[in-house]
Order: C-alpha cells, then structure tokens, then sequence
C-alpha cells in the first residue's frame, strides 16, 4: 500500500516475434491507485472504490486526482513507473529484484501460449515476422513485495486521459513501431500478393520458407557453441540480423527474452525446442567479436 492505498502497475511489454521469441519490456508505465484507503473489514467487500484499482473505475470517485501536468509525477491517482520505482529506491527497497521477478512473471506467461501461437501462424500461412503485439500486464506487489500477475491485455488502451497518459503512450508507440523497423508498404500489391498466397495454399503449393526440420535442429546441437558462419544459410543469418538490429532500435523498452543469462534457465519451459531458438542462443553464448563477425558476414552479402 501508498498512503494507505492499493495500486497495480500496468506493464507494457512488446513481442516482436514468436519464432524465435523475442521480449521486451517497457521501462515505464502507469500505477493506478485506488481512491479510498484499504481495509479488510468484512463490510468494505462491496466499495469499489477501496478493492479496485482500474481507471475507468475511480475516475469517477470524488477522491480521485486528475494528473493536469507531465512533469508533476509520483502524486494523485495515476503515478509514471519510474515514479514508484523512485519512491521504492528512496525507501531502501530493491527495487532492481521486485523488477527482475516481473520479468520472470511475464517470460513464464509467454511461455505458456508460445506453442499455440507459433501453430496458429502456421496454420493461418502468417510469416513469422508478419506480427507483434502490445501487450499490457497489469501487476500487483503484495505486502512482501511478490508480482503478481492479474490479467494480460492483448490490447491494452492507449487513449490518453491525462498529460502522463499521453507522455508515457506516444513514447511507447514510438519506440515499439521503431524497434519492430515496421516497412512502408503498397497497400494494393499487399493485397494482391496475399491474395496469390492464399489461392496458392489451397492447391497445396509450398509458400516461403520451409521451417528447418528435426534433423537440422539435431544439426546446429551438435556444433560447437561458437557458430560456424560457413556452416550458416542466409535464413540462419537473417534470424540473427534481425535479433541484432532490433537490440540496437530498442528505445526506452529492454530485451527481457533471450538474454545471455536467462536462456538456460527457461529452456525446459518450452513446450517444443525450436530450431530458431536454439540458433539465437548458441549466438548469444558466444565471444561478442566473433558473433558480431558472423552478422558482418551477412551484410557483406
């Protein structure tokens, strides 16, 4: 509790692709407060006031203080997150660790649609980088500082109520478009050619790309963990310029998934071992210069 208030966090993380799985999470955000100062009496159970935290709900308590100005944070009924991880620090909380255990929170839930996601787009003929989301994690912090994770939204509201609203979205829909490197495209020859593609599904002809079967998976296991860029096909080095690239576009947001520290650790979540996957984190285990020699060979093609 703040001031005797409960509040949740809305998260915004960013999947730019689903194969391999990349993650991002936003470096700020919005906390929202309720409006009425928490209690577990028996007889509170119905104030809405005092259990919910949800904009849409108390903007319309009369306790409820409007932001009128960006740049005054950390008061009234909707803080920035960097403004509670500042009044966190201040307190002398870790407020690095309560952090560290979102992340793992929001890497867990993905993990558990990852399979389906992947056999839908296949199903649908979707490129695997014809698609990312937005999504808006709404977290609480119970009273020994545990995540927990209260509902993802696949389409989370990106109105602006106040001046931090919008401060805190525009940047996050600028940083998004930009790390994703969405392309200018003609709308018409779009069309057209999905409309080839799918006519070309149904007479069973093979579109694009053909994902890597078990026995190339068996083969990239078997490399050493320092890649061979001789042993690398152009989607191979593709895969990687783009895990690079978006890296380097990144803005405000931070690449929670795959991280050289975090590979191992949530490799046996995965329902399925995919090829991609295991080829983006044999690059991230290896000697920097000599990743980033694999990736100057592909752009000298």
């Amino acid at each position: 509790l703040i001031g005797g208030r409960k509040y949740d966090m809305r998260i915004y993380i960013l999947v730019s692709c689903f194969n391999p799985l990349r993650v991002y999470m936003y470096r700020d955000g919005l906390v929202r407060f309720a409006t009425k100062k928490y209690t577990t009496k028996a007889t509170s159970t119905k104030q809405k006031y005092i259990h919910l935290t949800n904009y849409s709900v108390n903007k319309h308590s009369k306790n409820f203080v409007k932001n009128t100005d960006a740049g005054e944070d950390g008061i009234g009924s909707k803080w920035s997150v960097r403004a509670l991880r500042s009044y966190l620090s201040e307190r002398g909380i870790d407020d690095n660790k309560i952090w560290a255990e979102i992340e793992g929170v929001v890497i867990k839930t993905l993990l558990s649609i990852e399979s389906d996601v992947n056999v839908r787009q296949k199903s649908y003929g979707i490129n695997r980088n014809n698609c990312f989301e937005v999504m808006g994690f709404d977290i609480l912090l119970d009273s020994s500082l545990k995540p927990w994770l209260l509902e993802v939204n696949n389409s989370p509201s990106l109105s602006s109520s106040s001046p931090l609203d919008k401060f805190i979205k525009t940047q996050l829909m600028t940083d998004a478009l930009h790390l994703c490197g969405v392309p200018a495209v003609d709308a018409k020859k779009e069309i057209s050619r999905l409309s080839k593609t799918r006519k070309a599904r149904k007479l069973g002809d093979p579109i694009g790309h053909t994902n890597p079967s078990t026995l190339e998976i068996q083969k990239l296991r078997k490399m050493s963990d320092a890649l061979d860029a001789s042993q690398l096909s152009r989607y191979d080095l593709k895969v990687l310029t783009e895990t690079h690239l978006e890296q380097e576009r990144c803005g405000n947001f931070k690449r929670i998934f795959p991280t050289l520290k975090n590979c191992e650790k949530y490799n046996h979540l995965f329902q399925y071992h995919r090829y991609n996957n295991l080829l983006v984190y044999k690059w991230l285990n290896m000697n920097r210069a000599k990743a980033f020699g694999i990736l100057h060979n592909c752009f000298a093609l």
